[in-house]
């Protein structure tokens, strides 16, 4: 449990509740436990933890366990995961009763500490267990970001100078005093009338 924090009353540690070893986090009822780590700015990390919710002593009407990741200096939270529950209400995802339950899920950081928070985030009380808490780093995903990213920046100039050229075929066929009943039209036949106009210009010169 070393840099763990346990802000709140209702978790131990206990063999009853590993999921994989010896140990594993026992929650009574309610609780919450804080774990600080260091994050690189921009960098995507991957969290995943093994869930078991053991007995629901008090049904919740919203919510349920949660995991999710905060950033340190702004206290602004930057990805979660669902709230598990074992009654079917909005909000959450219904797992079965003492079963173990993969939670993964990915964020990235915008300054170099974060937080994971693991809690019953619900009006309702459980016991259950949590074992195999990870974070790692995703290589080369913003690499990938980047390119995405520089693609859609490319799509957006195209467009960009496609509409561009499409305002000035309107003026020019204004200027020429050229009717089309429609712009699509206008779209379609003014770039030929002015092929055809710069050819018969050759052809005069």
């Amino acid at each position: 449990m070393t840099d763990w924090e346990l802000p709140y009353p209702g978790l131990v540690v206990t063999t009853t509740a590993a999921h994989s070893g010896e140990y594993g986090i026992k929650m009574d009822g309610r609780g919450r436990m804080d774990y600080t780590f260091e994050t690189v700015p921009g960098e995507t990390y991957q969290v995943s933890a093994w869930l078991r919710i053991d007995q629901v002593i008090t049904a919740p009407t919203w919510g349920g366990l949660r995991l999710e990741v905060v950033d340190i200096p702004t206290w602004s939270q930057l990805a979660r995961s669902d709230y598990l529950n074992t009654g079917s209400h909005p909000f959450g995802q219904t797992v079965p009763l003492g079963e173990w339950v993969k939670v993964e899920f990915s964020f990235v950081a915008i300054s170099e500490q974060s937080r994971w928070v693991y809690s019953n985030f619900s009006n309702g009380d459980f016991e259950a267990s949590a074992d195999e808490f990870m974070v790692k780093s995703v290589p080369g995903a913003r690499e990938r970001r980047g390119l995405v990213m520089a693609e859609a920046g490319l799509a957006e100039q195209e467009l960009a100078v496609e509409l561009g050229q499409r305002k000035m075929n309107l003026a020019l066929a204004v200027v020429l005093g050229i009717q089309f009943p429609t712009r699509e039209l206008l779209t379609i036949y003014l770039p030929l009338v002015l092929q055809r106009v710069g050819d018969l210009g050759r052809k005069t010169k």
